[in-house]
């Protein structure tokens, strides 16, 4: 799983989808179908301003979406996934 946010998977002892946080140590929400468990563990990523990693039954990720704020980044810095935007460079005469 990834380091980061809700995982949105498949408990094979149970049959059941369940979000869960980082490596499945914090069960935040069990549902009967895979469509409920998806729209609740989008919720719970929004509210907590993180990722949510959607796995399949076989455990690949199938979606990976980001609801983190870049509310507080300062106008003339980059996204944190971002290189600085640098201008070309003009020779001079």
């Amino acid at each position: 799983m990834s380091d980061v946010g809700i995982h949105t998977v498949y408990r094979d002892a149970t049959g059941n989808w369940a979000n869960e946080t980082v490596g499945g140590e914090h069960v935040r929400s069990v549902h009967a179908t895979k469509h409920e468990a998806v729209q609740h563990g989008q919720h719970l990523a929004r509210a907590a301003q993180t990722e949510h990693v959607v796995h399949d039954i076989d455990g690949t990720i199938i979606s990976h979406n980001s609801y983190a704020s870049y509310a507080n980044t300062p106008r003339d810095q980059p996204f944190p996934d971002q290189q600085p935007h640098r201008p070309a460079r003009t020779p001079h005469a």
